[in-house]
């Protein structure tokens, strides 16, 4: 937003040189300071519409609109990140050139400024999130000791790869033995059709068993050894999950959503198994979560998670749910630079609504 802000104002700039001039000649002060104010202000103002158009559209009634999501990808750094590396390149340039060669005019500084902090929030990635403080507190009581018999389980091994470079430097493996018995009760237990939408969120909640509660257990017990806040503890059971392979004939199937356990029992899933099983990890652990409900003009679906933190400033897609705003999580095995609030240019050309699911 900062960088887009730049770019509008270095557009803009011959137009607000001439009311500069006009203001300077009408106020009793020195013109320096008069002109300095009034690119200030004209910055600021231009910063808080876009803002502010930026929420409207996020918020309104538009929030189904391919204009509007094609906006707000435009909007975030990441969005349009060739454009953005093209304005720095072309304006960057040629402000740093008059500042070295010592002819900047002083009111510019602050503009140069603003070009170098774009350009860092393009390389430093990990940066355009605010990151929350501490995990919440978990749901149901965790029991990271609980064990199951060799030949009563089945035993299930799992690699992932963190998007954020401190966690890549950590032991991202483990394994965990998988009741047979509550395999079998889950695969038996009656669910109704995903027709109904709120069955997502029923299989989050209902398959939330001692599987579930161990896997939970597991990435508190990393959390609080490794120092994770609220984000990265969600990154690390995303990128867990990411890390179980696509079942084979992937798509959505509208008759019966598998249940968390099943999916970490089977090591495989489509896009709503992955989705379920993050979210119910995550509910677990006491995180705030939703679901996203894609339908795209083909008429499939797509099931990917929300994630919401007090604090939390991120770009890329995002949709609010009763004053909250819950922000776009890919589930489904994908590259490690797709993060919070990415969305692949597949999915965005092809949305044709967007529905949150509450857990």
């Amino acid at each position: 937003m900062l960088f887009l802000t730049s770019l509008s104002f270095a557009a803009l700039f011959p137009i607000l040189w001439l009311l500069a001039l006009a203001i300077a000649a009408v106020l009793p002060l020195p013109r320096l300071i008069t002109v300095a104010g009034f690119y200030g202000t004209a910055y600021l103002l231009l910063l808080g519409i876009l803002r502010t158009v930026r929420e409207h559209f996020a918020d309104s009634s538009f929030r189904n609109a391919p204009t509007r999501r094609k906006l707000d990808s435009w909007l975030s750094v990441r969005g349009c990140e060739w454009l953005n590396i093209s304005g720095a390149a072309i304006v960057g340039s040629g402000a740093a050139t008059l500042f070295v060669a010592g002819i900047l005019p002083f009111h510019l500084w602050f503009l140069l400024i603003a070009i170098v902090l774009g350009c860092a929030d393009l390389v430093r990635k990990d940066r355009l999130v605010t990151l929350p403080g501490s995990v919440p507190e978990s749901r149901t009581e965790l029991d990271l000791d609980h064990e199951i018999a060799e030949e009563d389980g089945k035993r299930c091994k799992f690699s992932w790869t963190p998007w954020t470079r401190r966690l890549r430097d950590t032991a991202c493996q483990t394994e965990f033995v998988i009741s047979k018995e509550e395999y079998r009760g889950a695969q038996n237990q009656s669910r109704s059709s995903t027709d109904d939408l709120r069955e997502y969120a029923r299989c989050v909640r209902d398959g939330c068993g001692s599987a579930v509660n161990e896997v939970a257990a597991f990435f508190r017990f990393r959390s609080g050894s490794l120092g994770l806040t609220a984000v990265e503890e969600m990154e690390d059971v995303v990128c867990f999950v990411r890390g179980i392979p696509l079942a084979n004939g992937s798509s959505i199937n509208c008759d019966r959503a598998k249940l968390p356990m099943e999916t970490l029992y089977e090591q495989a899933g489509n896009c709503e198994n992955h989705a379920i099983l993050a979210a119910a990890i995550l509910f677990t652990l006491g995180h705030d979560v939703t679901l996203f409900w894609l339908k795209m003009k083909s008429d499939v679906g797509h099931l990917a998670l929300g994630f919401h933190a007090d604090g939390l400033i991120a770009g890329g897609m995002s949709e609010m749910l009763e004053g909250r705003r819950y922000f776009y999580v890919e589930t489904i095995p994908t590259g490690v630079d797709q993060r919070l609030g990415d969305i692949g240019s597949n999915l965005l050309t092809e949305i044709e609504s967007v529905e949150i699911i509450p857990i």
